[in-house]
């Protein structure tokens, strides 16, 4: 994020923008950059966590030992 956004606010004074308007641009860049990575995160936390299985107790040894035992 903060690479695109220094690289928005760099072309913005190439193209003849006052420091202050670039660095609004990238600063505006970097935030919906932010944004719609929160966006996803939110997505994908509510459609792959699974209601399924949850408050389950789980015998770690029991996973580790077949886990070790079927070879993967």
């Amino acid at each position: 994020m903060a690479t695109l956004a220094e690289n928005r606010t760099a072309d913005a004074v190439r193209a003849g923008d006052t420091a202050a308007t670039a660095l609004t641009e990238g600063f505006k860049l970097g935030f919906v950059i932010t944004a719609v990575t929160m966006v996803v995160g939110v997505l994908a936390a509510l459609l792959l966590f699974r209601e399924d299985g949850r408050g389950e107790k789980v015998d770690l040894a029991a996973v580790q030992s077949a886990a070790i035992e079927g070879g993967g």
